[in-house]
């Protein structure tokens, strides 16, 4: 009876363990050695305290031993990270969920007369977005009108646990200098070692040009825990400048109304950020920004209610910016008005080309015309030579055979024409036609159709 009994207890609390106990990191109290433990934040921890009773036990954080967790083996502390449990008479544990930094802490044990202790460090490191390196200067390009005798800078990080180790150079032509090996001219100013540190140098420009602070953060883990952590931040390199200045290539500008224009704004320093403004809303445009420049395309400019509009175009570094700006006039038509030059320009060259060759093509024509008649009249005029001759000579035999004819029957004639004359009198004609001028007139009427057919021949080849 009373074996199964004790079988029934040790089956009882080793269900109680499983089911009350989560399985997270165990570490025990000791005495009188005090172990150090650390865990990463989130974990999940086991205080294991075992004395001579558990009737009087207490659990505390010290040095605060004023904030008990456990009195008389009860649970003080109301939270759902926190659980307490006896295992046995002599045997209880104590458990932390999701560890905390405000977790790291000395606690203790203490039943009877005997107190026990064990050390929780809750490893952590600084946000990556914690760190932070500023100087007295807005940017590392340092003006003219600007530069001060000394130029600070300084180093912020949040805290870690173990502390993290921050420290300071300066890069310059593939050289990391110590802070300390330049003393001469940088002197360090440290305020909280593990969260920031600081320093500053005299303004010299010969050294510092092209130069780059530098601030290395870094922690060790301890040996249980692998990994460390690493971080950095940097202002540089520096550049000292003359003072920047911003300007529009034209200062006035007139536009037809629906054309496009392309305004250009530069600066003499890298990295100044230029923007436009002042453009009215109902236009549309683009902008294209380079190193040194930027680039306004505005598109079927309106014209708005006052013919003339300002766009300005600003130039910032840093705190400082600088301005300039362009008056644009707009002009009353344009835009598919302007299309109308380009149509006809073209159609006027093609015209003038066309008619320019017409006239070449008829100056030749003519020279050739001239050039042929010139050559045909020559052939033809002492054709026309040998052809009178012949007809003179004609024309003399008939005129003398006429005559001759006119003497030898010249009263046949007489009778013949008094005859003609009577019967033209009775017809009502009073119209007489001399033999001898009627075959005059006949040869003369050949002599002149022979001219006209030559002529007409000559036109006809040349035509063709």
């Amino acid at each position: 009876m009373r074996k199964n009994a004790a079988i029934v207890t040790w089956a009882h609390l080793l269900l109680l363990a499983f089911t009350t106990i989560t399985f997270g990191e165990r570490i025990d109290f000791d005495f009188p050695l005090i172990n150090t433990w650390w865990f990463p934040e989130g974990v999940t921890i086991e205080l294991w305290c075992k004395q001579d009773s558990t009737d009087d036990i207490e659990i505390s954080y010290i040095p605060d031993s004023t904030e008990i967790i456990v009195k008389h083996s009860n649970l003080r502390i109301v939270s759902n990270r926190y659980s307490f449990q006896t295992i046995n008479s002599t045997t209880c544990v104590f458990v932390i969920k999701s560890l905390s930094r405000n977790d790291d802490s000395l606690y203790s044990c203490r039943a009877g007369p005997t107190t026990k202790f064990v050390k929780v460090r809750v490893q952590y490191s600084p946000s990556k977005e914690s760190l932070l390196c500023k100087t007295n200067y807005d940017s590392p390009v340092i003006f003219h009108d600007l530069r001060q005798d000394h130029i600070n800078f300084t180093c912020v990080t949040e805290k870690g646990n173990p502390s993290v180790l921050m420290s300071l150079s300066i890069f310059k032509l593939d050289e990391i200098n110590n802070i300390t090996a330049i003393a001469n001219i940088c002197t360090v100013h440290d305020q909280d070692f593990d969260s920031s540190r600081s320093f500053s140098c005299l303004m010299m420009t010969e050294y510092l040009e092209n130069s780059t602070f530098l601030c290395d953060v870094t922690q060790k883990f301890p040996a249980l825990n692998d990994g460390n952590y690493q971080n950095s931040c940097s202002f540089g390199p520096l550049k000292f400048s003359s003072n920047f200045s911003i300007s529009i290539s034209e200062s006035n500008i007139s536009v037809k109304d629906g054309d496009d224009v392309t305004l250009a704004c530069s600066t003499n320093v890298s990295g100044v950020e230029i923007k436009w403004t002042d453009i009215p809303q109902d236009w549309e445009y683009d902008v294209t920004n380079s190193e040194y420049s930027s680039h306004l395309k505005l598109y079927y400019v309106k014209q708005p209610p006052t013919s003339k509009i300002v766009v300005e175009c600003i130039g910032s570094f840093g705190n400082r910016s600088v301005k300039d700006s362009v008056i644009i006039t707009i002009i009353k038509g344009g835009g598919q008005l302007a299309i109308i030059p380009l149509i006809i320009c073209p159609l006027l060259f093609l015209v003038c080309i066309t008619s320019s060759l017409l006239i070449s093509y008829r100056a030749w024509k003519n020279r050739m015309y001239v050039s042929f008649a010139s050559k045909f009249s020559s052939g033809h005029q002492r054709s026309q030579e040998s052809e009178g001759n012949d007809i003179q000579m004609t024309v003399t035999t008939n005129t003398n055979n006429a005559n001759n004819t006119a003497t030898g029957v010249y009263d046949e004639d007489e009778k013949r024409n008094t005859k003609s004359l009577k019967d033209n009198d009775n017809e009502g004609s009073d119209t007489w036609v001399n033999p001898i001028y009627e075959s005059t007139s006949y040869v003369t009427d050949t002599m002149l159709l022979q001219q006209k057919k030559y002529t007409y021949t000559e036109i006809s080849r040349k035509d063709s």
